[in-house]
């Protein structure tokens, strides 16, 4: 009986401790597969995100760090009065000292208004800390890409030479990458508005604008050459103001190609929405968005101008405001790349292919084939990730890029 009792013992020992390596092989095989998981989103993640991204030391990062960024859509800035946040329509005024309608660093509360919803941060009136300086040439912070990469302008006292923004004829003149419109007796006017509206050619001023040797501090990005169509006019002179240039009517059934009269809806977009944007909204026959630009170099937008501090009321003598000692914006004077419309003068035989620029602070007209001193008007893509050796953003102090002067 003694044997019996300690066969079982034994028996329920080795049971047991059967039982109990069954269970620690099936932890360990656990913990090897979730190890190995946790190995293979390591290094997913390592192999999509540039760490460099979490360094504070960044050129995104210090901006952020440097300065307060605030939502544009309600009262949170100190600089801001109305609970739905900045009126666009106005620029940035100080009056006694005090500054409302947005000063300082925001970003779009409403991601509608930028490209693939993504948050935008930018720089908005006169006094902001937004210098940067990169090879022996100074530029001003104007906005985030939604890619974390970072858009510069050059600062207004630094000017360039003069450039012809578009040497062609017809409505191919008015925009930045036009194509052509040729062949007007074998296509649709569907067709000849498609190609003329290509991003083939580039023109005049965007091969000026890329240097020869891409520095590594450049990157591409998006840049918005809006040409949808105005259909909210009749003639030019709803745009201008102008009762001279009443003459000048749409056809609407032949816009935007060619020499017939073309009005683009831009002002009016923005007058109409009470609200600028950072993304284009226009879409081709498949369905693509297809007045983005994919480059190292452009100019500023009608848009960006206004996120910037710039106003653009109506007024009775036409687009703009009446200029005023206290608007704010550090956007003084530049050529944008946003096209306004097109007609050609048969009196004189003389294309007007118009675009829209910036002036002491003011919205105003000129035209596309003619040579200016494009003051303040370059724009840049700068790498996000690049690190800041040195500054603090202030017009004496500006950052420095790391390995720049």
């Amino acid at each position: 009986m003694k044997n019996k009792n300690g066969f079982i013992s034994m028996t329920l020992v080795y049971t047991f401790l059967i039982l109990f390596l069954f269970l620690m092989t099936g932890i360990l095989t656990s913990y090897n597969q979730r190890n190995k998981y946790y190995d293979i989103i390591e290094d997913k993640i390592k192999s999509e995100m540039n760490l460099t991204s979490f360094r504070n030391d960044t050129l995104y990062n210090t901006i952020l760090k440097d300065n307060t960024a605030y939502p544009d859509n309600n009262d949170a800035s100190p600089t801001v009065d109305s609970k739905d946040g900045i009126d666009f329509s106005k620029p940035v005024i100080k009056n006694n000292g005090k500054v409302s309608n947005g000063e300082g660093l925001f970003f779009t509360g409403d991601t509608s208004y930028t490209k693939d919803n993504k948050t935008v941060y930018y720089f908005r009136g006169e006094n902001v800390n937004n210098y940067i300086k990169i090879d022996g040439r100074k530029f001003q912070i104007l906005r985030t890409d939604e890619n974390r990469n970072v858009k510069v302008i050059e600062a207004a006292d630094y000017g360039t030479t003069d450039r012809t923004y578009n040497d062609e004829t017809g409505n191919k003149a008015v925009g930045f990458m036009y194509g052509t419109d040729e062949d007007e007796n074998a296509l649709t006017n569907v067709e000849l508005y498609l190609k003329t509206h290509e991003n083939i050619n580039d023109s005049d001023i965007k091969k000026a604008l890329i240097p020869s040797d891409i520095p590594s501090y450049l990157t591409t990005t998006y840049y918005c050459n809006d040409r949808t169509i105005d259909k909210t006019v009749t003639k030019i002179s709803d745009i201008t103001k102008n009762v001279s240039d009443n003459i000048y009517t749409i056809n609407n059934d032949k816009v935007g190609y060619s020499k017939y009269t073309t009005v683009y809806y831009n002002m009016n977009r923005i007058i109409n929405d009470k609200h600028p944007r950072f993304n284009c909204n226009r879409q081709d026959s498949a369905g693509n968005y297809a007045d983005y630009i994919e480059s190292y170099a452009g100019l500023i937008t009608l848009d960006e101008a206004i996120y910037s501090g710039i106003g653009y009321e109506e007024t009775d003598s036409g687009i703009g405001y009446e200029e005023t000692e206290n608007q704010e914006s550090f956007v003084k004077n530049a050529i944008t790349m946003t096209p306004a419309y097109y007609y050609y003068d048969t009196t004189t035989n003389i294309d007007k292919p118009y675009m829209y620029a910036i002036s002491s602070g003011k919205v105003i007209l000129v035209k596309a084939n003619e040579k200016y001193i494009l003051q303040s008007s370059s724009v840049y893509t700068i790498k996000g990730d690049i690190i800041i050796s040195d500054g603090n953003g202030t017009s004496n102090n500006p950052y420095i890029v790391k390995g720049g002067s």
